[in-house]
């Protein structure tokens, strides 16, 4: 029951991805599910609704852009004109921000 479980949560992931994707092309996908950071997507959901551009920090390697991603798909809807993902993965100085 636990594998049926997992496989239709893992279907269920894929399909709102694919039915968001016109809406969220620039936001990354990932074929792997996202699991056991729902407070953690409430807050920064929380603070993107009050104040529209939220920095993530950390180490790499912690789930920031997957943290992002789970978001952007909670609060798209949210606003009118889209949203947007910059990546800055490769930007070697500050001053390109």
């Amino acid at each position: 029951l636990a594998e049926k479980l997992q496989h239709a949560e893992e279907d269920a992931v894929r399909h709102r991805a694919i039915g968001l994707e016109s809406a969220l092309s620039s936001v990354p996908q990932w074929t792997t599910t996202f699991v056991g950071r729902a407070g953690e997507v409430e807050e920064v959901t929380r603070l993107v609704r009050a104040n529209p551009l939220v920095t993530i920090t950390g180490i790499g390697g912690m789930g920031k852009s997957r943290l992002a991603r789970e978001v952007a798909i909670a609060v798209h809807a949210d606003f009118e004109e889209g949203i947007a993902w910059v990546p800055l993965d490769r930007v070697a100085e500050e001053r390109h921000v």
